[in-house]
């Protein structure tokens, strides 16, 4: 059938004549006539077959900004996201997205945002075989890039909701440091810093996001305590006394801003780390808070305080600033690891 006059033309290169045939044989073509010059013929681009020719052609007399924007990559709509998000995340959490982009994207970042369908962004989250935290991450910046292109007007439909996570069959065990490791990371703490990271770790309990976020005003060296927390109401704000062996250490730390990596980055400098010593175990960063937990429990310390110091559980507390008669039991809890 013949398209109206001025809505443009479907034709195949794919002819008897033509004995090479073409993977994207099919043409759309339109007739413009810019700034009072004579007509000529503009191709919108070549196609598989002629429905999907056709239906460019659709989409171009009803947009042809759409058209022009088909050939805009996931790759070039994040850095326009990631230009835009920098000026209102902190530049911790920059690295971490753009650390998280080029560990999980490059099945789709050259691939035009037009074309992904919700059959293909979920091929993408299927083919991510990591932990549920990290494919929510992943879905999460990937809802960020489609809402982007949507405000940009370079898409009309966001189909990243449509993708789903799914489960990981996968279970992280947990194994905590032991007395043995614990004392050779004390006797390396003067010379390496991923010894002194993972000490003060396990004998706070803090969660690596709390950990690296961390500053010196947060430290109050009189009472030797610190507040921080994230996640959960229970973990918010709390307080979490310095066991006396760390308490240079942490001091230093601080000082010298020696916590502010990526999270990426501190990844990987614990991943190798633990290779290079035989006397360390295998670790995920988690252990140093499982760590704490265990030790303070095997020390006798009190559900109750365990539970305010590590922010574990989601207890119910009217008052997340503790009274004095509060942090002095927390602190008993923590001086009872040796």
């Amino acid at each position: 059938m013949r398209n109206a006059n001025g809505m443009g033309s479907v034709y195949s290169l794919n002819t008897r004549k033509n004995k090479r045939k073409l993977r994207k044989p099919w043409i759309a073509k339109v007739s413009v006539n810019e700034h009072g010059e004579r007509q000529r013929q503009k191709i919108i681009g070549y196609f598989e077959t002629k429905v999907e020719a056709l239906d460019a052609l659709m989409l171009y007399n009803r947009d042809p900004q759409f058209i022009k924007n088909s050939e805009v990559t996931v790759d070039a709509i994040f850095q326009m996201y990631i230009k835009e998000h920098s000026e209102k995340v902190s530049e911790i959490r920059i690295k971490n997205i753009q650390s998280q982009y080029k560990k999980n994207f490059d099945p789709i970042k050259d691939k035009s945002i037009q074309s992904l369908t919700p059959l293909m962004l979920q091929s993408f989250m299927d083919s991510i075989n990591k932990s549920s935290a990290t494919k929510l991450a992943v879905k999460s910046l990937l809802k960020g890039i489609f809402k982007y292109a949507l405000k940009l007007q370079i898409i009309k439909e966001d189909y990243s909701s449509l993708a789903e996570v799914g489960k990981r069959e996968a279970v992280i065990t947990r194994t905590v440091f032991t007395h043995d490791e614990i004392e050779f990371l004390y006797s390396k703490a003067d010379d390496e810093i991923m010894a002194t990271h993972l000490l003060i770790l396990i004998y706070t309990g803090m969660r690596i996001n709390e950990y690296l976020s961390l500053e010196l005003k947060d430290y109050d060296v009189k009472e030797f305590t610190i507040r921080t927390g994230s996640k959960t109401e229970a973990g918010k704000n709390r307080l979490i006394p310095i066991h006396s062996k760390i308490r240079s250490l942490l001091y230093k730390v601080l000082n010298e801003e020696e916590n502010k990596i990526s999270y990426a980055i501190f990844r990987n400098q614990f991943t190798k780390y633990l290779k290079k010593y035989d006397e360390l175990g295998e670790h995920t960063i988690h252990d140093t808070r499982h760590t704490f937990a265990s030790m303070l429990s095997t020390a006798g310390a009190n559900d109750v305080a365990i539970t305010k110091i590590i922010g574990h559980t989601d207890i119910a507390t009217t008052n997340k600033i503790y009274t004095h008669k509060d942090i002095f039991e927390l602190r008993q809890a923590v001086e009872l690891l040796q």
